[in-house]
C-alpha cells in the first residue's frame, strides 16, 4: 500500500493542473500512513510464526509488525506539526528562513523513508537489507538538504550523505563478505552457519555501519552538526524514524545470531558519551542529541543481555523513546512558533538560522509566564526520559537494568545507572530554566505583537503523543503482557 501512495502522491506533485496544496499534501500523506498502520495490525493475527514473502526476501512477524506499527503512527504525527499558515503570509514571510513554508516534497520523502524503513525491518536477505537500508537513508538525505536556501541545512545535507555512505559502504562490505565465505544471501542461512570462520568478522563490520544509522557511540560525532542544522521540524523525522526500523533489524539479528559482537560495548560507550556530552551543551537540539545517543545505549544494552525479559524492555523502551523524541521535539517546534513568532520581524543571533527554530536553551528562560501548557508538557516528557517515575520512562529503565543484572552483568548496570544519573541533571536544567527562572524580553525580537496560536492539529498532534507517554499510568498490566508475549515469540 505504501508503495502505491507513493507512485500516486508523485503523480500529484508532477501534475501540474492538480492544484493541491502543500499543507493537504502533508495531511493526505499522515491520512496514508495511519490507515498503513491501521492494515498491519489487522493483518497481524495470524504472524504467530512469521510468513515468508516474495520468495524469502521479506519475513513478515509480530515483532515485524510492531515495528511497522510504530512506523506508521510515529511518521503520520512527525509530518503534521508546520507553522501556522497565517504567520506564512504575514510580515515574517519577506525573509530568508524567517519562516519554513510547508514543503510538498517532504511528505514524499517521508513516505519514501518508511516504505524503505518497512522492507528493512521485514528483511530476510542480505539483498533487500541493503535496498530497504539505501530507500531509507535516501530519503532523509534528501529531507536533511531539502531546504536549500539556508547554509546549515545544506551543510547539514551534505555530512549527513557523505558519512551515510561511508556507513552505508561497511554495510556492503560486512555483506559482501558474508555472501563470500557462506556464499547464501539468506539472513536464515547466515543464522545456521554463524560459527562459521569469518562470519564474527563480517557481522562485526555490518553491524559498525547500523551502529552509525542509529548514531551509537562511537560513531555518533556527525549527529550533533546534522540534527542541530536541520530545521526542526526536519529534526523531528531524523532523530525518531530512522532509528526504529534499524534497530528493529538488530533486535531480529540478535534473535537469530544469540549476539552480536561488540554490541556491549558500544553500548557502554553510548550511555558514557550520551550523559557526559549532554552536560556542557548550551543548544536544545545538540543537548536533545546527545540524550538520544544515550537512549541508544540503554536499547542497544537490552540487545546486548539477550532474553525473553530483555526483548520485553526494549520493546517498551523502543516505543517509549519514539513517542517521547517526538513530543519533545514538538514541543520546542511549538516553542518557537509562540515566541520567536510573537513578533514582527526576527533577528536572530545565526544569519543562517531558521527564524522560528529555538536554538539555545536560554531562550526557555521563564517561558512558564506564557507558555505555561507547553511548559507542563516538555516537563512531563523530560521527566519521563529522565526516568522519575511515575512516568513510562522510568519503567523501560528499571526494567533493562533488571535483564542486565539477571544477565550477570552487574558492573554495566551499575554504569547505566550513573550515566542516567548524570543525564537526569541535564533534563532538571531545562525544567529549572523554564519554571524556576525568571525571564527577561528577548533582544533578538521586536515588542510589536502578532498573534501566532498554534494549528489545532500541532496541539493535538503533541496531546496524543504526550498521553501515549502518560498511559503506562493507566494500563501498565496489559501494555507488559502484550509485549512479553510477542517477545515470548522470538524464543519459539
Amino acid at each position: 500500500m505504501l508503495i502505491t501512495a507513493l507512485f500516486v502522491t508523485v503523480t500529484v506533485i508532477a501534475l501540474p493542473s492538480l492544484s493541491v496544496s502543500s499543507s493537504s499534501l502533508t495531511r493526505l500523506c499522515s491520512l496514508i500512513l495511519l490507515s498503513t498502520t491501521a492494515l498491519s495490525y489487522h493483518t497481524s493475527g495470524g504472524l504467530e510464526s512469521g510468513i515468508s514473502l516474495f520468495s524469502g526476501l521479506i519475513q513478515a512477524s509480530p515483532l515485524t509488525m510492531v515495528i511497522d506499527l510504530l512506523l506508521g503512527t510515529i511518521g503520520a504525527l512527525a509530518i503534521l506539526p508546520w507553522a501556522p499558515l497565517k504567520l506564512a503570509q504575514g510580515p515574517l514571510s519577506q525573509g530568508v528562513f524567517l519562516l519554513l513554508p510547508t514543503n510538498s516534497y517532504h511528505a514524499l520523502l517521508a513516505l519514501f523513508s518508511v516504505s524503505g524503513g518497512s522492507i528493512l525491518v521485514s528483511t530476510a536477505s542480505l539483498l533487500s537489507l541493503y535496498l530497504g537500508l539505501e530507500m531509507q537513508s535516501f530519503g532523509v538525505y534528501v529531507m536533511a538538504a531539502l531546504y536549500r536556501d539556508s547554509e546549515t541545512a545544506t551543510h547539514a545535507g551534505l555530512v549527513y550523505f557523505l558519512l551515510g555512505g561511508l556507513s552505508s559502504a561497511f554495510i556492503l562490505m560486512g555483506s559482501a563478505s558474508l555472501y563470500a565465505s557462506l556464499g547464501v544471501m539468506g539472513l536464515d542461512e547466515v543464522y545456521t552457519f554463524s560459527d562459521a570462520p569469518g562470519v564474527a568478522l563480517s557481522v562485526t563490520i555490518l553491524t559498525a555501519g547500523l551502529f552509525f544509522k542509529v548514531a551509537a557511540a562511537p560513531f555518533h560525532q556527525w549527529a550533533p552538526s546534522v540534527y542541530d542544522g536541520v530545521p526542526t521540524i526536519v529534526t523531528t523525522w531524523l532523530q525518531t524514524m530512522p532509528k526504529l526500523s534499524v534497530l528493529g533489524l538488530l533486535a531480529a539479528m540478535v534473535a537469530g545470531l544469540g549476539s552480536i559482537p561488540s554490541l556491549m560495548t558500544v553500548a557502554v560507550l553510548s550511555l558514557t558519551v550520551g550523559s557526559i556530552m549532554g552536560l556542557s551543551q548550551t543548544r536544545i537540539k545538540t543537548l536533545l542529541t546527545y540524550s538520544t545517543i544515550s537512549h541508544v545505549g540503554f536499547m542497544l544494552l537490552a540487545l546486548a543481555t539477550y532474553d525473553v525479559e530483555a526483548m520485553t524492555w526494549f520493546v517498551l523502551y523502543l516505543a517509549q523513546y519514539s513517542f517521547s523524541s517526538l513530543a519533545t521535539l514538538m514541543v520546542v517546534l511549538g516553542f518557537g512558533y509562540t515566541l520567536r513568532g510573537s513578533g514582527s520581524s526576527l533577528r536572530t543571533t545565526h544569519p543562517h538560522a531558521h527564524g522560528t527554530d529555538l536554538e539555545s536553551l536560554s531562550e526557555l528562560t521563564g517561558v512558564i509566564a506564557t507558555q505555561p501548557m507547553l511548559c507542563v508538557g516538555m516537563a512531563v516528557l523530560l521527566f519521563s526520559m529522565a526516568g522519575v517515575p511515575p512516568f513510562v520512562g522510568f519503567i523501560a529503565k528499571q526494567g533493562v537494568l533488571e535483564a542486565s543484572i539477571s544477565a550477570d552483568c552487574t558492573g554495566i548496570a551499575i554504569v547505566a545507572i550513573v550515566a542516567s544519573a548524570i543525564s537526569a541533571s541535564y533534563y532538571l536544567k531545562v525544567v529549572r530554566l523554564m519554571v524556576f527562572t525568571p525571564g527577561a524580553p528577548s533582544a533578538t525580537m521586536t515588542a510589536t505583537p502578532v498573534a501566532a496560536p498554534l494549528t489545532a492539529v500541532h496541539t493535538f498532534s503533541v496531546s496524543v503523543t504526550i498521553l501515549v507517554v502518560g498511559l503506562w499510568i493507566a494500563l501498565p498490566s496489559l501494555i507488559l503482557d502484550s509485549i512479553r508475549s510477542l517477545a515470548l515469540g522470538l524464543f519459539v
